[in-house]
């Protein structure tokens, strides 16, 4: 399910609102953006959704998938999310 999928189902459960599916992308976009700066500082917890958190991915060496050569992947901070039970 992509963005958009996700703002039309909830458009469709919330359709009495007179909330229009853009209105509803608008909000999710907002909210993932302070997720994601949230997350850099701090974690962050929706209870009975999951939790959101910055990981540092270490660099290493990967192969380039069409000649198999070795190719360096720079160390880098990855968003990553843990769903709750």
């Amino acid at each position: 399910m992509n963005k958009k999928e996700l703002a039309q189902e909830i458009q469709k459960q919330m359709s009495a609102t007179g909330i229009t599916t853009k209105q509803i992308e608008e909000v999710i976009t907002h909210a993932t953006d302070i997720i994601r700066e949230a997350a850099i500082t701090d974690r962050v917890v929706i209870h009975g959704f999951g939790v959101f958190r910055t990981a540092n991915r270490a660099a290493k060496t990967g192969r380039n998938p069409q000649t198999g050569e070795p190719v360096q992947i720079p160390a880098r901070t990855a968003l990553t999310f843990k769903s709750s039970k």
